[in-house]
């Protein structure tokens, strides 16, 4: 009996503990919705009305209107001097000049003609008297002598006329004689522009001049 009645009390009490322990997680959230409902309530016997909107304002006081304006009119006497009376004056009317004359064909006359040109100065004066071309050099003959006539044993002369220049030196070459003929002429020519000259001399100044030229080819034995 004593092990059936200890059973019985240990099964109470862990069927107590157990109600115990659901309310004891229950009753937070019944208590909390109550306190939030009482707050609720208490909030909203706490909330004032709004106020009342304020009274329109008064209309505005109407004013009398203003007196109106009277003008004035003065009136000013005022002395006025009579206008001057401009004096006629006689105006001479006068005669317009005369035009003046047309120039027509009108020719200045001729300025005077330029004075002469003074006369060249007259030449200095010379006391050498004049001298014709001289010889500087020669005439070479053995080398002026054409083979072709030495081969046949031909002998010749030619005379020529030389023209020189204020330098000196032979410009022209002309034949005047030649025997025979067609032998010896051009040899000449050739060999007398290698010549030099002295230049003539004329009233102190070099000048042109001529030179008489006799050349013999003949053969030596």
């Amino acid at each position: 009996m004593a092990k059936y009645r200890l059973l019985f009390l240990l099964i109470s009490v862990v069927l107590w503990a157990g109600i115990l322990y659901g309310v004891s997680k229950v009753r937070p959230h019944i208590v909390t919705d109550f306190l939030d409902n009482l707050n609720v309530v208490k909030a909203e016997k706490d909330k004032k009305p709004p106020p009342p909107p304020p009274p329109p304002p008064p209309p505005p006081e109407k004013l009398p209107p203003p007196p109106p304006l009277v003008e004035r009119q003065t009136k000013m006497i005022v002395d006025i001097p009579p206008p001057p009376v401009e004096e006629i004056r006689q105006v001479q009317e006068r005669a317009p000049p005369p035009p003046a004359p047309a120039l027509t064909d009108y020719q200045p006359p001729a300025p005077p003609p330029p004075p002469p040109a003074p006369p060249p100065p007259p030449p200095p004066s010379c006391t050498e008297s004049p001298k014709n071309p001289r010889k500087l050099r020669e005439f070479n003959i053995e080398r002026a002598y054409p083979q072709r006539a030495i081969d046949r044993g031909t002998e010749g002369n030619v005379r020529a006329t030389l023209q020189i220049d204020a330098t000196g030196s032979v410009v022209g070459v002309i034949v005047t004689a030649a025997n025979p003929p067609g032998v010896f002429e051009s040899a000449v020519e050739r060999e007398a522009r290698r010549m030099r000259f002295d230049p003539a001399r004329r009233n102190c100044e070099n000048t042109s001049g001529e030179f008489y030229l006799d050349v013999q080819f003949r053969l030596n034995e």
